[in-house]
């Protein structure tokens, strides 16, 4: 989330790891088996379907569909991201990648897999958790995020990883913006930022903004959604070369 949820929501202090439960619904310990076992029983049917691989048609990208499509779902719904998702996801990165260093199966299958080697792994999980969790501390937002963020550099390499999230907030930030002029109006929402920066460096000479605009300034964005977008179009930009 680009944004820390406001004292009032009723989801503030809830762990955002956590999946929401009722009385009656399966253990959490089912979300963590079937982020372990549905993969490689679907990966069959995904490979018929798109075809087998690169770009689509790898482990890897069956991988970051089902962590992408599950953290969006949970993130507009709840404003969670589950760590079942994001745990289980950077143990497939790790394990597709630790399967080609150790020379498993044939030639084809660093291909297969979606393997960006294990060096490039790490360092792609290494360089977007930093980057995430110098933004979590900055602007605030959830510890969900910066595991998700994770998990895709793991998958795509340092490189597409930090590509995907340089366009994941270029996206947010300007639905966020016409999401917000569409709700209060393009003078009023430069009056807010102007009068909350003005209030932060001069208190009590300027107005600080009103409680609408303070509102829509703060409201918690849903990043899961915009990583998904940031993914597929650095994964596009790659394979037409364009910007990439």
């Amino acid at each position: 989330m680009l944004k820390a949820l406001p004292p009032e929501h009723p989801l503030r202090g809830v762990d955002e790891g956590s999946t929401p439960q009722t009385v009656g619904s399966p253990g959490r310990w089912v979300f963590w088996a079937m982020a372990l076992i549905v993969p490689p029983c679907v990966w069959p049917l995904w490979v018929r379907f798109v075809g087998a691989g690169p770009p689509a048609g790898t482990f890897a990208s069956l991988i970051l569909t089902l962590l992408l499509v599950t953290c969006s779902v949970t993130d507009l719904s709840h404003h969670r991201i589950p760590n079942w998702a994001t745990y289980s996801g950077l143990a497939w990165a790790l394990a597709i990648n630790l399967a080609v260093w150790a020379r498993v199966g044939n030639s084809r299958t660093p291909e297969l897999l979606g393997a960006v080697g294990l060096q490039d792994s790490l360092e792609g999980a290494a360089a977007c958790f930093g980057l995430m969790y110098a933004v979590y501390h900055v602007a605030g937002g959830g510890a969900g995020d910066v595991k998700l963020a994770t998990v895709i550099g793991a998958l795509l390499g340092a490189r597409l990883g930090l590509f995907a999230l340089a366009l994941t907030y270029v996206v947010a930030g300007v639905t966020a913006f016409l999401v917000a002029v569409w709700v209060v109006g393009p003078f009023r929402l430069v009056a807010g930022l102007l009068r909350k920066l003005g209030s932060g460096l001069a208190p009590g000479r300027i107005v600080p903004p009103d409680p609408v605009q303070v509102r829509i300034l703060s409201y918690p964005v849903p990043l899961a959604a915009f990583f998904s977008a940031g993914t597929v179009l650095a994964i596009a930009s790659r394979e037409t070369q364009w910007l990439f």
